[in-house]
């Protein structure tokens, strides 16, 4: 079972001083749709395992509709406590407590329950309308604006539960850094989609936003041609986010012992990871790609008739955290979970640790900071062991750990503590 004070061991995370005062503006933001946090699990877990007191409850934004969350069994069902949410605040709130939490809780009950699911529907459009106005009328690769074939369009005054208002553009302060535990599979959006977004997050990131995504649970993910063709997740393969992927501890290990790739008896699941077929792949990390065949010894057929493709296209993910055998409180009961849904929001709560003590002597928040860990493999743990190969999907083919950078677990797990002396010195 995996505790925040397990967590913090893992990555030397010191536990906050609830008496430090804190930068009510540096709120680490979590994105959310459908999925929604019920305070009494929060109470309950901060009751099992943190000194958090009762009570304690995230900032709650809602964006075109999004829905509040309930305050009793009664005004919910219980399966719309599907575990994100929860998942979300209950591994990031113990490392960045007294800091505050926000939930931006997305789009309406029609869109977010009936339609997020679907192969053909968009994701993030609407929250990067929220905190940047200008991307409502953002023309790129042929298109403005939101996507008429892929994302909500508000009024919408066809269905019961659709948002009646506006489209809201620029009514939020964007957060310094926030998580994302969603995603879909890059081949089901089209590529104008895909570029136009990820040239928001690479503006984000130059105004000083750290976009934080979870690489996915399924290895190298589907293969929808002929059953070859790595496919990975998006928005998580845009070279501008920060993409997290998972780690175990071993069998009979301790905190003490190297993280390993996360694998399918151990874990139940596989970390995401591979080559984008859209983005190309930044400067930043061409020497790490380089560096991985060099020693990787693959013998996956590549380019556009293999598998993937690493001439050319972009990589994930760019780092690790544990995502196995967290436990949570959800719905009735209290459950072990497993994923890249829990790696990245406890990286992102060690950023907006940062970024707490960058405020407090006067620099400016974090924004784009992949380039900067790249160039500072030495505050990571190598994780070296492990693969993302699932035997039932992709012919049973994918990749494998090995020293350095890799796209099973990017560069290794942090260390927090150089992490923050690296961030406090630029």
């Amino acid at each position: 079972m995996t505790s925040p004070a397990c967590i913090r061991a893992l990555y030397g995370i010191p536990e906050p001083d609830p008496s430090e005062p804190v930068n009510p503006n540096n709120s680490l933001g979590i994105f959310s749709i459908y999925s929604q946090w019920y305070q009494r699990n929060l109470d309950d877990f901060f009751e099992a395992f943190t000194d958090i007191p009762a009570g304690t409850s995230p900032i709650w934004k809602s964006i075109d509709g999004g829905q509040p969350p309930p305050t009793s069994p009664n005004d919910t069902t219980w399966k719309n406590l599907d575990g994100e949410a929860n998942l979300d605040l209950q591994t990031s709130m113990p490392i960045v407590y007294p800091q505050n939490v926000t939930v931006w809780q997305t789009d309406d009950a029609y869109w977010s329950r009936w339609t997020y699911s679907k192969p053909w529907a968009g994701l993030m459009n609407t929250f990067l309308d929220a905190i940047d106005g200008s991307y409502c009328t953002y023309t790129a690769y042929g298109e403005t604006g939101n996507d008429r074939h892929h994302d909500p369009i508000y009024p919408d005054t066809n269905h019961t539960n659709g948002y009646q208002g506006e489209l809201q553009c620029g009514v939020y302060t964007p957060p310094n850094v926030f998580s994302v535990s969603y995603g879909a599979q890059e081949d089901w959006l089209p590529e104008y989609y895909l570029r136009r977004q990820c040239n928001e997050f690479l503006k984000l990131g130059l105004q000083g936003i750290t976009a934080v995504f979870s690489s996915d649970d399924w290895g190298v993910e589907l293969c929808p041609k002929h059953q070859r063709v790595f496919v990975p997740d998006v928005p998580a393969g845009c070279p501008w986010v920060t993409a997290v992927g998972s780690t175990q501890i071993g069998s009979n290990k301790t905190v003490h012992d190297p993280e390993e790739a996360v694998s399918l008896d151990h874990a139940e699941f596989l970390s995401g990871g591979g080559f984008s077929i859209v983005h190309d792949a930044p400067d930043y990390q061409k020497e790490a790609i380089a560096k991985y065949f060099a020693v990787a010894n693959t013998s996956l057929p590549y380019f556009f008739n293999g598998s993937y493709n690493h001439t050319r296209w972009g990589v994930q993910p760019q780092w690790a955290r544990i995502g196995s055998k967290i436990s949570i409180f959800n719905a009735k009961d209290r459950w072990i979970v497993h994923g890249t849904s829990a790696s990245a929001p406890i990286f992102a709560a060690m950023l907006n640790r940062i970024v707490e003590e960058r405020l407090i002597i006067g620099k400016v928040p974090l924004g784009f900071i992949n380039a900067v860990l790249y160039s500072n493999p030495q505050i990571f743990n190598d994780v070296v062991v492990g693969d993302n190969i699932n035997p039932d999907r992709c012919r049973g083919k994918g990749f494998k750990c090995a020293p350095g950078w890799d796209p099973v677990t990017g560069l290794g797990t942090p260390k927090f503590q150089e992490m923050m002396d690296l961030f406090l010195r630029l």
